[in-house]
């Protein structure tokens, strides 16, 4: 088993970094025989009252040496 290391990042949606959540970009290491790892992504409260606001966490480059390695998403 080996260590997983992932890239990821928030992008805007109708939720804005800055104002309504703290944007991350960032890289994170799975250890060998964990199958997740925690980000973190900060809520900001700005005492507007607004819709329910959305924004996205991409996932890029994966670096390991498996040969069957399965990138999912989760909420």
């Amino acid at each position: 088993e080996q260590d997983v290391t992932v890239v990821y990042s928030t992008s805007n949606g109708t939720a804005l970094s800055g104002s309504d959540y703290t944007g991350v970009s960032s890289s994170a290491i799975i250890s060998a025989g964990s199958t997740s790892v925690p980000v973190v992504v900060t809520i900001l409260d700005n005492n507007t009252i607004e819709s329910q606001e959305s924004f996205s966490l991409s996932l890029g480059s994966v670096t390991s040496n498996l040969a069957n390695l399965v990138v999912g998403t989760s909420i």
